[in-house]
C-alpha cells in the first residue's frame, strides 16, 4: 500500500498539469493575498490599522448603535470619499467573480462620473481633482506639520500633466491646521439619500456586477459587520491581539484568498491521472491487477489529494515569518499554528470534496467532461458575495469566506454551524469516494460502460 502510494504521488508530481496547479495557487495567492501583511505593518501608526496600539488607550467609538440617519449621513460620505478616490484615480474597484478586480473608464465614463459628483458635491471640477488634497507632488521639506493638519493645494493653482494629474510647485501648498474632516464632508453632500443611492446604482451599472457602489457591497461595507475600512475599535482591537493573536486574522485571510481557487483546481490534476492510465494504455490491465478497487482509487485520491495539499500549507511561510518578526520586535504574542489550523480546518474539507467529486466524475464518465461539469457545479455553488464578512456560514457552504483581518468575535459566535459544515462537508467527501470505488470495481467486471463521447456519437446517429 505504501508503495502503491509513492509510486502515484511520483505519477502526480512528473504531471506537467500538477506544476499548472501550483503555479496557478500561486498566482491566485499573490494577486489576492498579495502583501497584506506587509502594508499593515507599515501603516501600523494609522488608526485604521489593526496594528494600531493607540498610546492614550483610546480607540474609535463602536458603530453598532448608529440612528437611521446618522447611519445614512456615515454612508453617503464614506462612498462620497471613496468616489472621489477612484474618479481622481481611474480606479473603480468591483467582484465580477468574488475576487477584486479593477475597471478603468473611458473618457466619456469619467466625465459621467465627474457629472454625478459635482450633483452630489456641489464642487467644481477642479475642486473635485485637488480639493481632498491627494496628489502625487511632493510636500514641502522646510514646513513640517503637526497636531491634526495637513497641506491642501491653494485654489487656482496647479497645471495638469501629460497623465491627466495635476501637478504643483512647493509655494502653492497652504498648510491647515486641524481641519475637521466631518465637517467638510457633511457639507459636501447635496442630494437627498435617496437621489444619492439612485446615483449610486447608476455608477455601479457603469462598472459591473458587485462594484463596491452596488447596493449588497453598500451593505457589506456599511452594514453591522467589519467590512468597513474605518478606524479600530477597543474590541477589535482585543480580538486581534488577545483573539487571533495576529497571525490568526492573516491565516483566516489567506484562507479566503484561495477559497474560490480550491474548488475548482483539482478537477484538473484529478482528470490528468485518471487520464494517464487510457493514454499509455494500461486502463485494462490495471483493471485485472491483482488490487482491490477500494484499495487503488482510496490511495489515488489520498496522493492526489496530500500532492494538492503540500503548496496550499507552504505558500503562506513567508507571511508568518515576516508577522513573527514583526510581534518579536514589539513584544506581542502570536498564534503558532494558526496557519495550518485553519489550512485543515477551512481548506482542508473544501480540497478533499472538490477532489472526491472530481474522481467520481472522472470514473463515472470516463473523460474530460468531468472538468465542465465541476465547472458547472463551481458556477452554482460558489459563495456569494455577500458572505464575504463571514461569521455567516450554512451546511452547504463548500468554500468559507472570510474577506476581513477582522470578524475573530463574529466568527466564534458561528463557531458551532462552522465545525457542523465542515463535518457535513467531509461525509459528503468520503461518500463519493466509496461511490467512486463502488463504479470502478463495477466496470472492472465490465459493467456499466459508459462514456461520454460514446453517448454523443450514439445520440448523433439516433438524429
Amino acid at each position: 500500500m505504501r508503495r502503491l502510494f509513492i509510486l502515484e504521488c511520483k505519477k502526480i508530481v512528473t504531471s506537467v498539469v500538477y506544476w499548472l496547479f501550483v503555479a496557478a495557487m500561486a498566482v491566485v495567492f499573490l494577486l489576492n493575498y498579495g502583501d497584506v501583511d506587509e502594508e499593515q505593518i507599515a501603516d501600523d501608526s494609522s488608526p485604521c490599522s489593526l496594528f494600531y496600539c493607540a498610546k492614550d488607550g483610546k480607540y474609535a467609538d463602536e458603530q453598532d448603535h448608529l440612528s437611521g440617519k446618522d447611519g445614512q449621513n456615515q454612508m453617503m460620505q464614506g462612498l462620497t470619499k471613496k468616489l472621489l478616490h477612484s474618479y481622481q484615480n481611474n480606479s473603480y474597484e468591483y467582484y465580477p467573480f468574488d475576487y477584486i478586480k479593477i475597471k478603468v473608464f473611458s473618457d466619456s465614463e469619467q466625465k459621467m462620473v465627474l457629472k454625478y459628483l459635482q450633483e452630489i458635491t456641489g464642487m467644481k471640477e477642479k475642486e473635485i481633482l485637488t480639493g481632498t488634497g491627494e496628489t502625487t507632488d511632493t510636500i514641502p521639506e522646510q514646513t513640517e506639520a503637526s497636531g491634526e493638519g495637513q497641506y491642501i493645494a491653494e485654489p487656482g493653482t496647479g497645471k495638469m500633466n501629460e497623465a491627466g494629474q495635476y501637478e504643483f510647485r512647493p509655494d502653492e501648498w497652504k498648510y491647515v491646521e486641524n481641519p475637521s474632516a466631518s465637517a467638510r464632508e457633511e457639507e459636501k453632500i447635496q442630494v437627498s439619500f435617496q437621489r444619492f443611492m439612485e446615483i449610486m446604482d447608476e455608477i455601479s451599472g457603469m462598472i459591473g456586477k458587485n462594484s463596491y457602489f452596488s447596493r449588497e457591497l453598500i451593505d457589506l461595507y456599511y452594514g453591522d459587520n467589519d467590512m468597513e475600512d474605518s478606524p479600530v475599535t477597543l474590541k477589535q482591537h482585543k480580538e486581534f491581539y488577545d483573539g487571533d493573536r495576529i497571525t490568526g486574522a492573516f491565516a483566516r485571510y489567506y484562507c479566503d484568498s484561495i477559497a474560490l481557487a480550491v474548488p475548482i483546481l483539482p478537477v484538473f490534476v484529478i482528470t490528468e491521472m485518471m487520464a494517464g492510465d487510457r493514454r499509455n494504455k494500461v486502463r485494462e490491465p490495471v483493471y485485472t491487477k491483482p488490487v482491490s478497487g477500494f484499495k487503488l482509487i482510496f490511495i489515488r485520491y489520498l496522493a492526489a489529494v496530500g500532492m494538492m495539499f503540500v503548496p496550499i500549507l507552504l505558500l503562506p511561510v513567508r507571511s508568518f515569518i515576516l508577522l513573527a518578526q514583526y510581534a518579536d520586535s514589539i513584544g506581542a504574542a502570536i498564534d503558532l499554528f494558526a496557519f495550518p489550523k485553519y489550512i485543515f480546518g477551512w481548506i482542508l474539507p473544501t480540497l478533499l470534496f472538490a477532489a472526491a467529486l472530481s474522481l467520481f466524475l472522472n470514473v463515472l464518465a470516463g473523460s474530460s467532461a468531468s472538468v465542465l461539469a465541476m465547472g458547472i457545479f463551481w458556477l452554482f455553488f460558489k459563495p456569494s458575495v455577500g458572505k464575504l464578512a463571514g461569521g455567516n456560514y450554512e451546511l452547504w457552504d463548500i468554500a468559507i469566506r472570510h474577506n476581513t483581518l477582522k470578524g475573530f468575535g463574529r466568527m466564534l459566535q458561528q463557531l458551532d454551524r462552522l465545525i457542523m459544515n465542515r463535518i457535513w462537508i467531509l461525509s459528503i467527501s468520503v461518500v463519493l469516494v466509496l461511490l467512486s470505488v463502488w463504479i470502478y470495481d463495477v466496470k472492472r467486471k465490465g459493467g456499466l460502460r459508459f462514456h461520454v463521447r460514446e453517448f454523443i456519437r450514439y445520440r448523433k446517429r439516433e438524429c
